[in-house]
């Protein structure tokens, strides 16, 4: 009996000292409050090689509406978390929706519906010469439009920044972290749902350990490490290398056997 209370004992005593472990809350580059801003590729290729650029070069081309051509500015393709596809610059842009296409320029809102060609694979927007309505007034544009992305060429042993095209290698878009280890913030869940979360954070074998709940998307809670983050100035660099890291060759234009290194970078800036 004496033997089995001294066991007892001697378990209790080992797991509270266990529990009251102070975290290591000392990577004073994290502390504060942080904001998602981009994430990219890095991809280094094995060998010169090109590919359709779809997401970041600009697209080239010409557009008319109303029989005058329009300078439409710095034109890029853009996916968002819900599927849908932009083609969009400071002066107009395009949002496809199969059936129909929504413009904006000038402040207002025209649909423009079939016949259209918008094809992603080959990167080539046309219109000749369709009516797109207003969606309020009912005032109708001609529009006119020969749009195509751009070849880019990569150079072996060289790493470049890429678009993901639309793939995310972590839900948080914004973190806040206290010196004492609580952690706030928010993140997508299944994409487009905005949830907030809250927990601890810490540092363990050179590991950002993040352990929090987050209304829909973790009740139950969820425990993540990363790869410690580099602090640039006011931003915050993660860096992702392994072999886990989701990669599309069909939306990136890229085979994967043309890439010796891929890496995955998302950057928050300090808000």
């Amino acid at each position: 009996m004496k033997h089995f209370l001294l066991a007892v004992f001697t378990a209790l005593v080992l797991f509270s000292c266990k529990k009251d472990t102070p975290r290591d809350t000392s990577y004073s580059q994290v502390y504060g409050s942080w904001k998602k801003v981009e994430e990219k590729y890095l991809i280094t290729p094995n060998q010169d090689c090109q590919f359709l650029d779809l997401y970041d070069s600009q697209w080239t081309g010409t557009l008319t509406i109303n029989g005058n051509e329009i300078d439409f500015g710095y034109l890029r393709y853009f996916t968002t978390n819900t599927g849908d596809i932009s083609l969009a610059s400071d002066v107009i842009s395009f949002t496809y929706y199969v059936l129909n296409i929504q413009i904006r320029f000038d402040n207002k809102f025209y649909l423009l519906t079939k016949p259209f060609t918008f094809d992603k694979a080959s990167g080539h927007f046309i219109v000749n010469s369709a009516q797109a309505r207003e969606v309020i007034s009912g005032d109708q544009i001609t529009v006119s439009l020969d749009l195509r992305a751009q070849t880019r060429m990569l150079q072996k042993n060289v790493e470049y920044e890429i678009s993901p095209a639309g793939v995310s290698d972590m839900p948080y878009t914004n973190l806040t972290f206290s010196e004492n280890g609580t952690l706030n913030g928010s993140l997508l869940w299944k994409g487009d749902i905005a949830c907030t979360l809250k927990g601890e954070w810490y540092v363990k074998s050179n590991a950002l350990v993040l352990k929090y709940k987050a209304d829909f998307a973790s009740i139950d809670g969820e425990k993540r490490e990363l790869v410690l983050p580099e602090a640039k100035g006011d931003s915050l660099i993660f860096t992702r290398i392994d072999s886990s890291i989701e990669y599309d060759e069909s939306s990136i234009n890229i085979p994967k056997s043309a890439i010796e290194k891929l890496k995955f970078k998302t950057a928050f800036v300090k808000e």
